[in-house]
């Protein structure tokens, strides 16, 4: 199965990740290679403990995209603003 995983920080402060569809599974590392590494043999095996207590896995739903958001030059109206 195919898992969201969302990766924070960045290079000087250290990186963490984790997946909205397996909560209570994090990582952390000093690198992105590091961290992608640890999270997804974290998920791994808390899928693997979740079959064999015969709990069920959780099956992915999350979606993530990246998006390039300009900022406008002028201010934006106050109905597109949110409170």
């Amino acid at each position: 199965m195919e898992y969201t995983i969302i990766i924070e920080g960045g290079a000087g402060e250290g990186f963490s990740a984790f997946s909205p569809d397996v909560p209570g599974v994090v990582a952390t590392g000093r690198t992105e290679a590091l961290v992608r590494k640890r999270i997804a043999s974290g998920i791994a095996c808390h899928l693997k403990w979740l079959q064999d207590s015969g709990d069920p896995v959780p099956i992915p739903t999350t979606k993530a995209y990246k998006e390039r958001i300009p900022i406008p030059r002028r201010s934006c109206s106050r109905s597109t603003r949110k409170a």
